[in-house]
């Protein structure tokens, strides 16, 4: 077997020009640097070389600050850019914590959250400025936590008794709007009140209306549900069981049987007054025998209940439960932003510099979403649907070569495919 080398300036990745294109075409470098000030004269890099160069590094399937260093000899060859060194990176990262908020509770038990208010404006900007976000709609606010799994300096143990973080995310379908860095020892409802507060104060200052709010149980409080009903048109929480809520399931003599995602249910609307509030709320509470045939001491049937509460009156029983199960595709932004933009992969010891980690991978999954949308427009190789590997493997991955001719440069790709056509 004979073997000839190829010359370094030759790129594997040469897919990463145009999205180097695409992001100054938006002004991108220039949002960040508006964003987040100018960094000291005696600087080597801006902020927006720094997080670009990042996010780029990201896209080619870098895992962990140190995997840019593979890139750099080949990417010095790029006109207008540079990739900074890890320790840049993670230097620049680190310098843009804030302090965490630390919260003593009357059994003596440490809970910390951190909300970088200025990453987090950059964040929702960010959709803002691709138009992935825009005024005049009603957008539905879906809110969850996730535990990330670690052992790092600061890791909680958790409520599924693994050690980590379980950080608090709001999303408006698969954009990232809002980021909270917790500790696992700190449970979804804690402060919740707080968290939700900040996240609709960011979306009223770009003037966003969100049409409906959905969230699992830790949502359940007196505080969350004045605030939502404020700040958002319609709101759907998953109910808590408890005694009086049960019996009041229990007396319901007319059910609707209804079949959902391949299961056959029994649908009623009961009316339930929360614990200190004197306005009750509509609650669609589903049906289904358990499987053991084991009889509740509340309701003294063998029927498992799960119930919706919401201020919605008009939606249908089927329609509504359809709506607010929709919100389990929340898991699927936890597992592309977990796999593809590192979030299982934290890389510093303390919450408050893990959570700029988090809110950096969170941009870069929204300037992944507008690109994906951007070249599959001219692109038939490209779907919209492509996870980071799919993409990098159809598009990033392809031998290019910078050349200097006639006072320009020009792009020579080794292939066959149409690039040119994903920025027309």
């Amino acid at each position: 077997m004979k073997i000839t080398k190829s010359p370094p300036s030759i790129n594997a990745f040469g897919g990463i020009n145009f999205v180097i294109e695409a992001m100054n075409r938006k002004g991108l470098p220039q949002l960040i640097e508006n964003q987040l000030g100018i960094r000291p004269p005696q600087a080597d890099y801006t902020y927006s070389e720094v997080l670009t160069g990042h996010w780029c590094a990201t896209l080619c399937g870098a895992e962990r600050l140190e995997d840019s260093e593979l890139l750099r000899p080949v990417w010095g060859s790029i006109p207008n850019f540079r990739l900074p060194s890890s320790d840049t990176t993670g230097r620049v990262m680190k310098s843009l914590a804030v302090a965490d908020e630390q919260t003593i509770t009357p059994t003596d038990t440490e809970h910390r959250t951190n909300s970088n208010e200025k990453l987090n404006r950059l964040l929702l900007e960010t959709s803002c400025h691709l138009n992935l976000l825009e005024t005049g709609k009603d957008y539905v606010l879906d809110y969850d936590n996730v535990i990330l799994e670690h052992e790092k300096f600061d890791a909680q143990k958790t409520y599924k008794y693994t050690t980590g973080s379980q950080p608090g995310v709001a999303l408006i379908g698969k954009i990232p709007v809002y980021i909270e860095g917790r500790t696992g020892n700190s449970p979804a409802k804690f402060q919740l009140h707080q968290t939700l507060k900040r996240t609709f104060d960011l979306l009223d200052q770009k003037q966003l209306t969100i049409g409906a709010f959905r969230s699992d149980s830790a949502a359940y409080q007196k505080e969350v549900f004045e605030l939502v009903e404020q700040r958002a048109k319609h709101f759907y929480i998953r109910m808590r069981d408890c005694a009086s809520y049960l019996i009041q399931c229990s007396e319901v003599t007319e059910w609707t049987k209804v079949r959902l995602n391949h299961c056959d249910y029994e649908v009623a609307s009961i009316e339930y007054t929360l614990t200190g509030m004197d306005k009750p709320y509509r609650v669609v509470v589903y049906r289904t025998p358990n499987r053991t045939g084991q009889i509740n001491a509340f309701t003294q049937d063998a029927y498992t209940y799960l119930g919706i509460i919401t201020n919605d009156r008009v939606m249908g029983e089927k329609e509504l439960i359809h709506f607010y199960n929709q919100r389990g595709g929340a898991e699927t932004n936890f597992d592309v932003l977990n796999n593809d933009f590192n979030w299982a992969r934290l890389p510093f010891s303390d919450l408050k510099d893990n959570t700029v980690f988090m809110i950096v991978g969170a941009i870069c999954k929204v300037i992944y979403h507008y690109i994906i949308q951007l070249f599959c427009k001219n692109l038939s190789f490209l779907k919209p649907t492509f996870r980071l590997k799919n993409f990098l493997f159809h598009f990033m991955i392809v031998p290019s070569k910078w050349i200097k001719t006639g006072r320009q440069w020009v792009l020579k790709l080794f292939t066959h495919k149409e690039y040119e056509k994903c920025l027309t």
